[in-house]
């Protein structure tokens, strides 16, 4: 709610909790250290919340390791599970029934109040909600307008209309998504171009090229390989705006 730039999902799954954290940015550069940053704010406030001596199950970080983790495991009390699926912390479900000692539950109807203001002055427009709901199925394989449009508890037809209201569609946000995490995935050597195209929804390695190469112009591999030298104009566009923001 305090920063739209940041999107958070919450799942439940055989007794633990998965917070997955995903930053909304507009550029293809990496994101590491604001990766990192962005999990240990939620980590530190999870320890805040459940106490001094709690411990998370799992770190994940979906970039490589660094050439010494001892850092990290120091300021997260554990290893750090690197190069994972996702940015974001595992809990066990029963973490989140603790009851912080400095509670006052008589305070609960202010901090419900202040939430619910934050909550009308965070209108979405019907794209963002929509690149969000990408950015959050894409993995499960079903990305469909269907599922979105369920998701936000309305139908096709209206998701349609709005999108078109904005000037924009349901396909051109899901390029636009696949492309960033793309560039984001395939910068990790370890990771198999066709693991990376599983995480981008693709059902076949074949079709995930096909798409890579119209938007691209060139292969994953080669574009893994070579870069911008190998790449199309639109490879070489999203490379130049990810140096910039690297200088800036």
């Amino acid at each position: 709610l305090h920063s739209e730039a940041l999107f958070l999902g919450v799942e439940e799954r055989e007794g633990a909790l998965v917070i997955r954290v995903s930053l909304m940015v507009e550029h293809s550069g990496p994101t590491r250290q604001a990766d990192e940053m962005v999990v240990l704010s939620l980590y530190r406030m999870l320890q805040e919340l459940i106490g001094p001596r709690w411990r998370a199950r799992r770190i994940c970080l979906s970039h490589g390791a660094p050439s010494n983790p001892a850092s990290h495991a120091r300021v997260f009390g554990r290893p750090v599970d690197f190069g994972c699926d996702f940015n974001g912390i595992v809990c066990d479900l029963k973490d989140m029934e603790a009851v912080p000692c400095s509670a006052r539950p008589e305070l609960a109807q202010y901090a419900h109040a202040y939430l619910d203001s934050l909550t009308a002055r965070a209108a979405l427009s019907m794209t963002e909600k929509v690149r969000r709901m990408v950015l959050s199925l894409l993995p499960s394989g079903n990305c469909s307008v269907e599922r979105v449009a369920s998701q936000l508890g309305v139908d096709r037809r209206t998701v349609h209309r709005k999108l078109l209201q904005e000037g924009s569609t349901f396909s051109s946000i899901l390029d636009e998504v696949r492309a960033s995490l793309a560039v984001q995935y395939l910068r990790h050597a370890e990771r198999p171009v066709s693991y990376v195209a599983v995480l981008l929804g693709f059902s076949m390695q074949s079709a995930f090229s096909r798409w890579f190469r119209d938007h691209f112009g060139c292969s994953p591999s080669a574009w893994r390989s070579d870069g911008a030298q190998s790449a199309g104009p639109v490879a070489r566009q999203v490379l130049v705006a990810a140096s910039t923001e690297q200088r800036v």
